[in-house]
């Protein structure tokens, strides 16, 4: 496994790392932490890719930690461990992000940035962000807002979010790295969130997109 990013801080934690298309080798590097339980788990996942990001996440959190903590999950899908951290985890396209806070929540996502993009972007832009759509940088936009939602709805971490009425997100200038001001409004939940985010060079120069919310 290859480290993309690694940021360390007082609060949080996060590493990214390009992972290989091998269960087995992946496997063998971890399986002498893992449980019972969690050998079954691995067991039932048929599809190579999914086994792949599956062992990933759990080697690098070993790492972050230099101790196994076994990783289970809440009813809507949100991960968690049974020690003082709260952690979230994202993948995409063989990449792997894990963040761990000493905070009660947090929120991490990364994306591969390509043009497929286009054909959703109505499902998840409401009226005001399709407005403020930059024209000059539209692929950036679009991902800084999608996957600012995506992490949104892992902060809130219970299900049932409707991406355009119930998330608002404010992007003004498009930089290498830097912050977003989001919303969640969901009945009586109105919370505002400054969250971070940092465009990765995988292969190619920005072909992803990692964004996070460190509770800070």
């Amino acid at each position: 496994m290859q480290i993309i990013y690694k940021l360390k801080h007082n609060y949080y934690e996060l590493i990214v790392a390009k992972t290989i298309n091998n269960s087995d080798i992946l496997f063998n590097k971890i399986k002498d932490k893992l449980s019972y339980v969690e050998i079954e788990n691995y067991n039932s996942i048929k599809n190579e890719k999914r086994k792949c990001e599956w062992l990933a996440v759990r080697i690098l959190f070993f790492e972050m930690n230099d101790k196994h903590y076994e990783i289970k999950y809440y009813k809507y899908g949100k991960p968690f461990v049974e020690n003082n951290y709260c952690i979230s985890i994202s993948h995409s396209n063989g990449v792997v992000a894990v963040i761990k806070t000493k905070n009660n929540n947090t929120g991490i996502d990364i994306e591969k940035i390509s043009e497929r993009i286009y054909r959703i972007a109505y499902k998840f832009l409401n009226k005001k962000e399709n407005h403020l759509i930059c024209k000059n940088n539209k692929l950036k936009y679009l991902y800084l807002n999608w996957c600012a939602k995506e992490t949104m709805y892992k902060i809130y971490s219970k299900g049932s979010l409707d991406f355009k009425k119930n998330l608002n997100v404010e992007i003004k200038n498009i930089e290498q790295q830097g912050t977003i001001n989001c919303e969640i409004i969901k009945n009586q939940f109105n919370c505002q969130y400054t969250l971070n985010y940092k465009f990765l060079d995988v292969k190619k120069k920005n072909d992803f997109l990692l964004v996070w919310y460190s509770g800070i």
